[in-house]
């Protein structure tokens, strides 16, 4: 039988403070959350699902930050952090969290031609929080224990498939029985400012340059 690929980096342990760049795809590279248009990402029904349950992590699990995310038809993109604490970075890029998460969410870059979709974006991340806030409200993914005892630092893994599982769910509940995930996830541990810079900005741009992403697929 044929070993398969080791997805994670072996003798890591994924509940350490860092920053990750992480990758998810739809099975078999459908296009299920939505649409290119004039390079902008357009979600639909299920890709706001999606957007949500991204949301829902954030504020689940509070360790957990994201600094910048893009839903594209049948894949998304995460550059997310885990830190124990909040105020503090625990790694060699130099800015502090918090900061981090205002420049990822509300800054991003400038508003130009080649990066329109940001305002766009923006409001979509107001969507998810109230979505994420409808979740916690209905108590549908209680992962956790209550708020008054200390909140166990979960794996990349695990997170990944909290975020798999209930966005299947609920995609599910909404009428399309045949959406699926792909197994598992691609990971990569950010190490420099480079990197990261690198990377955030392959995100911001991905929707531009979708037809040359190694994910593209008109199906």
């Amino acid at each position: 039988m044929k070993e398969r690929k080791r997805n994670r980096k072996k003798g890591f342990d994924y509940t350490s403070d860092g920053i990750y760049f992480l990758t998810i795809c739809c099975k078999d590279r459908i296009n299920y959350l939505g649409k290119i248009n004039n390079r902008k990402m357009e979600l639909n029904e299920f890709g706001n699902i999606v957007n949500g349950q991204i949301e829902w992590m954030e504020h689940q699990y509070p360790y957990f930050i994201i600094h910048n995310y893009i839903i594209m038809p049948n894949h998304l993109h995460i550059l997310a952090e885990i830190s124990r604490n909040r105020g503090e970075s625990s790694h060699p890029i130099e800015m502090d969290g918090a900061d981090r998460v205002r420049t990822a969410r509300e800054l991003s870059l400038p508003s130009t031609p080649e990066n329109e979709f940001h305002s766009e974006r923006t409001d979509r991340v107001r969507t998810g929080r109230d979505l994420s806030q409808q979740c916690t409200q209905e108590n549908d993914f209680d992962f956790e224990k209550s708020d008054q005892s200390p909140q166990k630092i979960k794996s990349i893994s695990a997170l990944m498939g909290a975020l798999k599982t209930t966005s299947s769910k609920k995609i599910h509940l909404a009428g399309n029985l045949h959406f699926q995930w792909q197994r598992s996830f691609h990971d990569n541990i950010v190490k420099s400012e480079n990197a990261y810079w690198n990377i955030y900005n392959y995100i911001t741009q991905n929707p531009e340059k979708w037809e040359n992403d190694t994910f593209y697929d008109l199906n």
